[in-house]
């Protein structure tokens, strides 16, 4: 499996597992995150997927958060269909006035950050 698909799974279960991530404070989402997981390292690989977008939107890149969220995080994680992912990522870039090799430029951003917060955790990309 390619290291991208890891990213896109993570950021779908994330949104699965946690809809109302938003609304919920941070230890009560880490008790969700620990209680849904079989091993602690799953579950930070979850954590990772708060902290980057908490990351994103702190640093100015709220593009990149709000397309990780309407591409990859949108119908509460559910599996896409064929070509749902490059539909997303057109409404997306137009409901934004991007183009869309900026959309996806954006995600791929997320999606190395996803991975370094996931090495300084002490985990491995698997």
């Amino acid at each position: 499996m390619k290291e991208g698909d890891i990213a896109v799974r993570y950021f779908r279960r994330f949104a699965a597992i946690c809809p109302d991530d938003e609304r919920i404070s941070y230890f009560s989402l880490c008790d969700r995150l620990r209680g849904a997981c079989r091993t602690e390292a799953a579950a930070l690989r979850l954590l990772a997927v708060k902290d980057t977008l908490q990351y994103l939107e702190a640093t100015g890149s709220s593009d990149a958060a709000e397309a990780v969220r309407a591409v990859y995080m949108a119908d509460g994680g559910r599996a896409p269909g064929k070509s749902e992912i490059s539909c997303r990522v057109r409404r997306f870039a137009m409901s934004h006035n991007m183009d869309d090799r900026t959309v996806w430029r954006r995600l791929s951003e997320a999606k190395s950050l996803y991975y370094s917060l996931i090495v300084s955790y002490g985990g491995k990309c698997q």
